[in-house]
């Protein structure tokens, strides 16, 4: 019975040694083989949609998306953490950029083929207005012209 006693502990004993190398190893592993397969173990982020991209003021997503084929003149939905008003939203991204007022977005959007209607136009220039975003309103209704 001793034997078996003794067996076990320097079992345990050669168990706890092994620990401070086994660990770190195991978790070296772990995020090599997440980064080889395209991920970060670590940080999981949800997608963006063109419109959220938006939102975030995502200038180098936004153009990836639409490249990708993601169309500027459909209205995407917003999560509720990315939105102003805190509620989930569906918006197009023309529509985003003047609610965060950001002339160079809504430039940007036009740019890589966002269109409006002249009913569109009228009403991303009123919300402008109400938003105080002048120059964006000035832009627009000079891009109507």
């Amino acid at each position: 019975m001793s034997e078996r006693l003794l067996h076990r502990s320097s079992l345990a004993a050669s168990l706890a040694l092994a620990a401070p190398f086994v660990v770190p190893l195991s978790l070296s592993l772990y995020v090599l083989v997440g980064w080889v397969s395209g991920g970060n173990p670590f940080w999981t982020v949800p997608d963006l949609t063109l419109s959220e991209a938006t939102m975030v003021r995502d200038a180098g997503e936004a153009v990836r998306l639409i490249r990708a084929g993601h169309d500027p003149n459909r209205a995407w939905p917003v999560r509720a953490d990315l939105s102003d008003s805190g509620q989930p939203e569906v918006l197009t991204p023309l529509e985003a950029a003047v609610q965060i007022r950001r002339l160079e977005f809504v430039q940007l959007l036009v740019r890589e083929g966002a269109r409006m209607t002249a009913a569109e136009r009228s009403t991303l220039v009123d919300r402008a207005r109400r938003l105080g975003a002048g120059d964006i309103t000035d832009y627009l209704q000079a891009a109507a012209q």
